[in-house]
Order: structure tokens, then C-alpha cells, then sequence
């Protein structure tokens, strides 16, 4: 499976800079209301709560953003096991070098019987996730799904 390349010691760490940026907006409205007590200012209550409300949002957006990442982690660990078991040895190993993220999910919808020649397919003709999924005439539900 083609993987990102160029990680080291020096960059592999995640910084969730929309997190933090969540956490400063939630400290700025704690202190906006405070403030907005002593001075008896509406005005500064309103940013408060806007700023309060941006962080819900961005909050939200992080928690569906990491969802979905480990889901798809976690398709990819499961369909690197399935292919190992469903194609040849050869075919199986090329594809863990060949597939993207993507094309795994769109594999993992494919009945075990029309895999190996729908992902000798994907990597021939680089199909797309939506052109993966039309090839699929066994439909597998993924009724699991986050």
C-alpha cells in the first residue's frame, strides 16, 4: 500500500494545531466572560460566546477528522490481512506496495470471490475509489462503519 514517504525522527511527530487552537479559543472566552462580569460589557459576552462556539465547531471537525483517519487505519490493517488471504502470494504483495488508502476502501466492498481479479484491475488500470466501487457486483456491506 503506497505510503507517504519522507517521515524521520525530526518530523514524525503530530501537532494538532487545530486542537490547540480550540483549547486558546475556550480559554479566551472563559476570560472574555469573566471580564465581561466585572466591566458589565455585552459586547465582550458576545465574542466570548461566538469564540466559544468556534471552538465547539472546530472541536467537532477534529473529532470526525480523527474518526475517520483511525477507520481508515484500521480498513487498511483488515484488507492487508483479507488480501494476504484472498489473492496468490505474488499478487497479494504487489498490492501491499501498489494499492492506496483509498482503493483498499473501495476493495473492501468486494466479495472475496471477484477480489483477486477486481485488484489485479485497480493496479493496472489505476481505478479510482468511485471507479473500484462500480466494478463491485457482489456488494459486501460495511454496516460497521463510524
Amino acid at each position: 500500500m503506497s505510503e507517504e514517504t519522507g517521515q524521520s525522527l525530526a518530523n514524525h511527530a503530530m501537532r494538532p494545531t487545530t486542537l490547540i487552537v480550540a483549547i486558546f479559543l475556550v480559554l479566551g472566552s472563559g476570560i472574555l466572560a469573566l471580564a465581561s462580569i466585572f466591566i458589565d460589557n455585552t459586547l465582550i459576552l458576545k465574542v466570548a460566546v461566538f469564540d466559544l462556539a468556534m471552538a465547539a465547531a472546530l472541536i467537532a471537525v477534529c473529532a470526525r477528522t480523527y474518526a475517520t483517519k483511525l477507520q481508515d487505519r484500521i480498513i487498511r490493517t483488515e484488507m492487508k490481512l483479507r488480501l494476504r488471504d484472498v489473492l496468490d502470494a505474488d499478487l497479494a504483495k504487489r498490492a501491499e506496495s501498489e494499492l492506496s488508502i483509498g482503493q483498499l476502501i473501495a476493495l473492501r466492498f468486494a466479495s472475496d470471490a471477484e477480489l483477486p481479479a477486481l485488484t489485479a484491475k485497480a493496479m493496472d488500470e489505476q481505478l479510482t475509489k468511485a471507479d473500484i466501487k462500480k466494478e463491485i457486483t457482489d456488494w459486501q456491506g460495511d454496516y460497521h462503519r463510524v
